[in-house]
């Protein structure tokens, strides 16, 4: 499996009530870093890992609305 599509499948799988309001960082499957901004989480990840990709997204609060 492709890491982008194995990242994509573990956000879809990731709870919104762990990470409510969160950017978070995966790679290889894994969350790897949570923060409360997009330059938080892409600054620790890119220090942590800085030859990977990671699939990085905004979790939504408790109550999503989908139109």
């Amino acid at each position: 499996m492709l890491q982008a599509e194995q990242n994509y499948k573990s956000f879809l799988n990731l709870s919104v009530k762990e990470y409510p309001n969160k950017w978070v960082a995966l790679i290889d499957g894994d969350v790897v870093a949570v923060k409360n901004t997009f330059k938080e989480v892409y600054t620790e990840t890119k220090q942590k890992f800085p030859q990977q990709r990671p699939l990085i997204a905004k979790i939504p609060s408790k109550k999503v609305m989908i139109l």
